[in-house]
């Protein structure tokens, strides 16, 4: 079954058995009204931007942006750190943990921005050529 098939699938069942409007499914996913009209009745494709917001808004898969990998990260750090201060308990253990936090969320943020700076560098490169 094709991906194009499953989506329409999908926004027919959830039309269907009422739990949303078309009109709600395209106003909450950021389509256009008369684009997942059409999309919905057969009479046309989504080009990839479009699909990719149906199916970040139906739950299908998401691929995490840069700032949801940080985040995650930043959490996970925390409750690692926020054990390490509990077990430790002493009169410097908050002091400790909050100094690492920021050492470690400023290091996150380092690597993020490289990456982002090397991801511009690539399609500036790849317009050029």
């Amino acid at each position: 079954m094709s991906l194009t098939k499953q989506l329409r699938d999908d926004i027919s069942f959830r039309v269907e058995n009422c739990e949303q409007s078309l009109n709600s499914i395209a106003k909450k996913s950021g389509i256009p009204c008369p684009v997942l009209w059409r999309f919905a009745r057969g009479e046309r494709d989504l080009t990839l931007r479009t699909a990719d917001k149906l199916i970040a808004f139906l739950g299908w898969f998401r691929i995490p942006t840069a700032r949801q990998r940080l985040e995650s990260a930043v959490r996970e750090a925390i409750k690692e750190r926020w054990q390490e201060a509990k077990a430790g308990a002493g009169n410097g253990a908050i002091e400790a943990l909050h100094g690492a936090l920021v050492d470690q969320v400023e290091a996150m943020i380092e690597k993020e921005v490289k990456a982002a700076i090397g991801k511009i560098k690539r399609r500036k490169q790849k317009r050029t050529a």
